[in-house]
């Protein structure tokens, strides 16, 4: 448990006023044949900034691996989703950047020692209330209840992602109706972005494919 742990005395979090509680339970079982389950449960968060406090919930993870295989499941107030890979989530996170944007600017990455392994891995995430986390995360932010990332890499490093949405904003600025594809085809990372509505600034458009 953690009775309120000021996060800005303890030099984590420079903004100011920065406090969060919760109570949290983990439990891991290794089996005979070398398979690891785990469940988290991370319960009544609260998180306070300057801003005011905030209800962030409940968060249970369940998570499953062996040698060849890794799964995590996210079940949250302010969010659902699932991870399958044929490595962790770290080594998922380093693949992705490498086969996107480290093909395109590699002076961005350190890549010393990094090489493409044949993994694959799926990602599914479901964006519920997080209006209880965001105006601690990052005050003057928003996503719509319902917006959905999907993204996967394939075993021969094909990735594809596909981000849909009904609004996200960042104080005056926002997206609406987004739907935006991202994939590396042809060794070339690019995308296309379709959006009902975007304001940046004083600029307004509408009815946008880009």
């Amino acid at each position: 448990n953690i009775g309120y742990a000021d996060l800005n005395a303890l030099n984590f979090d420079k903004r100011g006023t920065s406090k969060i509680s919760l109570n949290s339970n983990a439990d891991f079982l290794s089996t005979k044949d070398k398979k690891i389950l785990g469940k988290v449960e991370v319960t009544d968060i609260t998180l306070e900034n300057s801003d005011g406090r905030f209800n962030a919930g409940d968060i249970y993870l369940n998570s499953f691996s062996d040698n060849s295989m890794y799964k995590v499941g996210l079940d949250a107030d302010f969010a659902e989703g699932s991870f399958r890979g044929t490595a962790p989530i770290d080594r998922f996170i380093k693949d992705l950047l490498n086969v996107t944007i480290g093909k395109e600017l590699p002076a961005l990455l350190d890549n010393d020692g990094w090489k493409w392994e044949g993994n694959s891995y799926d990602l599914d995430f479901t964006f519920h209330n997080v209006m209880e986390i965001l105006p601690f995360i990052l005050p003057g932010a928003y996503i719509e209840k319902g917006t959905k990332l999907k993204a996967g890499i394939s075993t021969d490093g094909l990735m594809s992602a596909e981000l849909v949405s009904g609004r996200i904003a960042y104080r005056e600025n926002y997206f609406k109706g987004v739907r935006l594809k991202a994939d590396n085809s042809d060794n070339v990372f690019g995308g296309e972005l379709k959006a009902g509505e975007i304001r940046a600034a004083s600029l307004l458009l509408r009815d946008n494919y880009f």
